[in-house]
């Protein structure tokens, strides 16, 4: 995603916090930082189903609605003010008038208080509002990398990718991969599906001993990759 793109990247992570060390040491742009949009999985997808999370509009306005109203002493209190007869004088009726004046702008300084005290939303929220928009438009591409067990996150994201685009998944061993693959081999959603080795063997090439070398970084992995086509 170049400066001149207008791509966005969704970050899932199943903890409260996102793994981001090897993006932050990349010294990208801040144009570029903000094109990532790290979110938990679960919330993210509360959001988009349910359309609302634990710190949702409609509790705050509720919280914010219940300090406003009157309480049992104030509705007394304007129920024993004197009521105002035909045969009252003028003066009495510009001090009742100077009286309710007195009494509303309180009451608007108040709410100006309550509404200035409520409680500002996290910056998550926003994130899991941003994310749910890119997914419920359907993203170019599917990328998994995880410690779980992926079949159950895979059948839930491909939900979420256009017709035609590819996904791969990343996993240290194959049987999880395996089963995976069997399970959809079975479906016409998918195409294309590929189970690959990542791990290159670096050879020592010299005359009359050709071998690989004995030491090597055992780090390796497995791709199941393929293209979701509905």
């Amino acid at each position: 995603m170049g400066s001149q793109s207008n791509g966005q990247l969704v970050h899932m992570h199943p903890g409260n916090m996102s793994q981001k060390q090897a993006l932050l040491a990349m010294n990208f742009t801040p144009e570029q930082y903000n094109k990532c949009v790290s979110v938990n999985v679960y919330s993210v997808l509360r959001q988009v189903y349910q359309g609302s999370d634990t710190n949702s509009v409609g509790s705050a306005t509720e919280k914010i609605t219940n300090l406003k109203r009157k309480a049992p002493e104030d509705i007394e209190h304007e129920n024993k003010l004197p009521k105002l007869k035909v045969s009252d004088t003028i003066s009495d009726v510009e001090l009742n008038k100077e009286h309710n004046d007195v009494k509303e702008n309180s009451e608007v300084k108040e709410n100006c208080e309550i509404e200035e005290s409520a409680p500002k939303k996290p910056k998550w929220h926003f994130d899991n509002i941003r994310a749910s928009e890119i997914l419920t438009q359907k993203v170019d591409s599917l990328v998994i990398a995880c410690k779980e067990d992926p079949q159950n996150i895979f059948m839930e994201l491909m939900n979420f990718v256009k017709p035609g685009r590819p996904f791969v998944i990343y996993y240290s061993v194959a049987e999880p991969l395996q089963n995976l693959y069997m399970s959809l081999k079975s479906l016409s959603t998918v195409a294309a599906l590929r189970l690959t080795n990542n791990w290159m063997r670096n050879y020592q090439i010299l005359p009359d001993r050709t071998h690989p070398e004995v030491m090597m970084n055992g780090s390796s992995g497995f791709l199941l990759s393929g293209y979701i086509l509905k």
